[in-house]
This record gives structure tokens, sequence and C-alpha cells, in this order.
């Protein structure tokens, strides 16, 4: 098993508070040593290989060596990393409702949304998640909020304020919030999405992506599919303009009015005429 000690602190001295370890028993090639990670321990939490559990006995000073030895039986972290099934948990939606489960949502792609009101980025997403919700919901979509306020006061104003409809966990404990702990979340906003068998699509994708995956997992055609669409099939052609309506008129009122051409030119010739037997008269 590959493992990797680290100098959290960057003291150059290995083994301290917030130094930690990680150990690639998932075999995956990949050291999920993230924030949150499910192969990232500190240095007094054990992890477990197989049906086996270790703990950190000793460290060197430099670094150049770490000593295990085997400890009571603990059960290893659940992958947090696409392609796993999400963890369940059940609760009463806050404020008031009838008791729910993640299970419950099975068949829809739901958006699990860790937040709180005095994150300012979260409240920045906001008005975001609920475009996307109100787009989709229809289609099979679905958010639940998982919400890391200690104030009910507070998140019951801005659920009201922003008309937000989907269901909400709450337990006003923090960031020691029961669904917060199990998922390992240090940040917020911290986004998970999944697919309609519960299981882990996307960790934390960014606001420009989430519509796109969002349609990827309905099997709907994109935003922008459609945008291409609309411009191959050409302009939407439009009905041409009618005619503007002519004044009525009265074709003896015209002649009898404005004369004509013809009228005119007789009159020039008679004119003419005139003039030139009075010449001759002389």
């Amino acid at each position: 098993y590959t493992v990797a000690l680290v100098d959290g602190d960057i003291s150059g001295v290995f083994g301290s508070e917030r130094d930690f370890y990680a150990v690639d028993w998932t075999k995956d090639g990949v050291l999920h040593a993230e924030p949150g990670g499910h192969e990232r321990f500190a240095v007094d939490e054990p992890f477990t290989v197989g049906e086996r559990s270790f703990a950190v006995e000793d460290i060197a000073p430099d670094g150049s060596w770490i000593r295990l030895s085997p400890t009571e039986y603990r059960s290893p972290k659940t992958p947090l990393v696409p392609g796993y099934p999400a963890p369940e948990f059940s609760f009463r939606p806050f404020p008031d409702d009838s008791e729910i489960s993640l299970r419950d949502f099975r068949g829809e792609v739901v958006l699990l949304d860790f937040w709180a009101t005095w994150c300012l980025p979260c409240m920045e997403e906001l008005p975001r998640l609920k475009e996307l919700y109100d787009t989709y919901r229809d289609e099979g979509f679905q958010i639940v909020g998982v919400s890391l306020d200690t104030s009910a006061v507070a998140l019951t104003q801005v659920l009201e304020d922003y008309a937000v409809e989907w269901p909400q966990y709450f337990d006003g404990r923090g960031w020691e919030t029961a669904v917060a702990e199990l998922y390992r979340v240090h940040a917020t906003p911290h986004l998970i999405l999944l697919d309609q068998q519960g299981v882990i699509h996307t960790v934390n994708p960014a606001p420009e992506e989430l519509s796109g995956l969002i349609e990827e997992l309905l099997g709907l055609p994109s935003s922008e599919g459609r945008e291409q669409d609309r411009a191959e099939a050409g302009p939407v052609p439009t009905a041409a303009p009618a005619p503007e309506p002519q004044p009525e008129t009265d074709d003896e009122e015209v002649s009898a009015g404005r004369p004509q051409w013809p009228v005119l030119l007789a009159l020039g010739l008679g004119a003419t005429a005139l003039l030139w037997l009075i010449v001759q008269g002389r």
C-alpha cells in the first residue's frame, strides 16, 4: 500500500498536531488526501485495510520513517468521490414536515447543497440554485439543502426572503451538523451532485457547469445544443408585412379636380395653334 506523510504545518518537523498521512487503502492508484478525503488521516487517527485497523505509533522527526501498530477495529471512511454511493441519511425538513430520507429521491437527480446564511458565497449562489430548481424540477431534479446555521431565526428569514421550496436539513449545530460530519464537509458552499441511483456524479462542480451536468443526467438536450439547433435551422420565417391601406378615391373626382396629362397636352397644342393663326393674320 502507498503511504504518504505530510508536514501539514510546514514546520520542518513531522508528527506535530496539524500533520497528517494518507494511505491508498482502496488501491485505485490515487491518494485521496484532500480535506475530507477518505484516505486522509490525522496522525492520531487509525486507518483500516480489509478487516484490520492500524494506528501511528511513532514518526521520525525528519519524516524518514513511520511506525504503525495494530489497533481496535474501526470502520473505514466512506469514499465521497464520483462513482461511490452517497451515504444515506433521514431527517425532518425544516421547519416542520414529515420525515424523509435521501433514498426517497431515487429516480431523481439530486444536488446536495451544504451551505449557511452567514456564508457570503453561499448567498451569492442561492439565486442561481433557485433558477436551476425552477427550470428542472419538473424534469426530475431535486435539491436537498443542509444548513450549517446555528440560528433558526436567520435560516427562516432567508428561506422566506428567497422563496426556497426545496427541503432543508437543520439541527442547529453549525460545523458539527450531523450530516455535514457524515459527509466530512470542512468548507461552504459544498455541492455534491447525485445521479438517479444515488451515486455521486460530481463533487463541487463549477457554477457554470452545473446546468449542463444536470441536463446530461436527465437526458435532456443541452442548452448549447438547443442554441446550435436554432442556429442551424436558420431564422424563423415571419409573415410579410401587410401593405399599408391606401385612401379610397373616386376616379371622377380625381379627373375633375386634377387634370390628367392628355388634357394638358391638348390644351398646350391648342394654345400653340391659336398663337400661329394670330401671327399669320398680321
